[in-house]
């Protein structure tokens, strides 16, 4: 391999790492709920369009933009993303309606699914394919990382200027981003670097076999039922800590930030572990941990102090990071490798119609309790039952990998 090849192997690294993170600050969204609900005189159920609309398009254009990557090249999709993720930032971080900003919340969504499908495909086609699980793993800890930091940086912008902040500073990192394509595009478009760095899909992918196999399908199945279930920590704990455990934003951003924190820490262990065997046992672990979080957290009231809810809120965050990694592994190894692209939108289009249906569920589960009890017992009723689905679910996979031995 020539030293050209080295570079760009490691610039593709870099561009990975940061792609993930970038993808993952729209966190610092959450903790501006409130100012936002209180600016544009919006109830708490219209959020969920808020999230929705960026969701929704992110979540149409994963598959798209996978494999345009696999086509044209990783990079090249990974620069188009982040001007459209730019545009999109501009629009919300200057919207004067709730119109408006669901428009930008739209152009943000397709902006940031071209950048966010580019990074597991090219930091496991740089790293090599034999350590996929790893690869993924550090790609997965660079978006917990921007998942944790999200909320810490957005309640200072909050304090300081308003819910509009958290969209303005996100635009220079689009535009990093951007910059620091270029050069890999260049180089990427060389005959010996493109072959060596990104694969290229060359022949028609075969469904019907995976469609027959159980891991490919499980994991895909899983990745909806789990992040859907997570998702209402993101939705409902952020008016938890400000409106009713009175944290404040700075507090609340920071308590908010131990559930992605945690899964930063053990995302590349389980990337580690997965390429050693060990996927089923992550698997299974992490949504029983991740069913356990839940259940803590279902458990709060008024008296409960901001650290015991971190505690919960890290333990949904290690269970995810234990799942992750190996799950979205699991997609990409059944696909060829000049599919990796295709096999990490798909990845990650499932943990997005998770996401979406746990916002739908979630909030109409929410808002149809409260309106006959109090905050508490809506929170506890959603909590508690997300904790019991994750359980359930849990369990079938452990039977079902258990059965499948030979």
């Amino acid at each position: 391999m020539t030293d050209s090849t080295h570079t760009a192997g490691r610039r593709a690294v870099v561009l990975a790492v940061l792609a993930g993170a970038f993808g993952s600050l729209d966190t610092a969204l959450n903790i501006a709920f409130p100012d936002i609900t209180d600016d544009l005189d919006l109830e708490v159920s219209d959020l969920q369009w808020v999230v929705t609309c960026l969701v929704r398009s992110y979540g149409l254009a994963l598959i798209v933009a996978g494999r345009m990557g696999d086509r044209q090249g990783h990079s090249r999709t990974l620069a188009m993303g982040a001007a459209g993720a730019a545009v999109g930032l501009t629009i919300c971080s200057s919207a004067p309606s709730l119109g408006v900003l669901l428009a930008g919340r739209v152009v943000q969504g397709l902006g940031t699914a071209f950048v966010m499908a580019s990074g597991p495909p090219l930091i496991a086609l740089a790293a090599g394919l034999e350590a996929r699980g790893r690869a993924v793993g550090l790609f997965q800890t660079s978006a917990g990382i921007g998942l944790a930091l999200g909320p810490v940086i957005g309640g200072p912008l909050v304090d300081l200027g308003g819910w509009r902040g958290v969209f303005w500073f996100r635009i220079p990192l689009a535009a990093l981003l951007l910059v620091l394509a270029i050069p890999l595009v260049r180089s990427m478009d060389s005959a010996e670097d493109g072959a060596s760095i990104e694969a290229r899909a060359s022949h028609h992918i075969e469904w019907s076999p995976l469609l027959r196999s159980g891991h490919f399908v499980s994991a895909n199945l899983l990745a909806i039922v789990v992040n859907g279930a997570m998702f209402a920590t993101w939705l409902l704990v952020p008016a938890l800590l400000i409106d009713h455990l009175g944290t404040g934003v700075l507090l609340g951003g920071v308590v908010l930030a131990a559930s992605p924190a945690a899964t930063a820490f053990i995302s590349p262990r389980a990337g580690r572990l997965s390429d050693e065997g060990h996927t089923g046992r992550l698997v299974v672990g992490g949504i029983l941990l991740t069913a356990a979080g839940m259940a803590l957290l279902a458990t709060t009231d008024a008296d409960w102090p901001a650290a015991g809810v971190a505690v919960a809120l890290a333990a949904v965050g290690l269970g995810l990071g234990l799942f992750s990694a190996p799950n979205m592994a699991t997609v990409m190894a059944s696909l060829p490798n000049s599919e990796q692209g295709l096999g990490a939108g798909l990845s990650l289009t499932t943990r997005t119609l998770g996401i979406v249906l746990g916002v739908n569920v979630s909030s109409r589960l929410f808002d149809w309790w409260e309106a006959e009890h109090s905050f508490d017992e809506a929170f506890t009723v959603v909590f508690g039952t997300m904790a019991v689905v994750l359980a359930v679910v849990g369990s079938l996979e452990m039977i079902r990998r258990v059965a499948s031995q030979p």
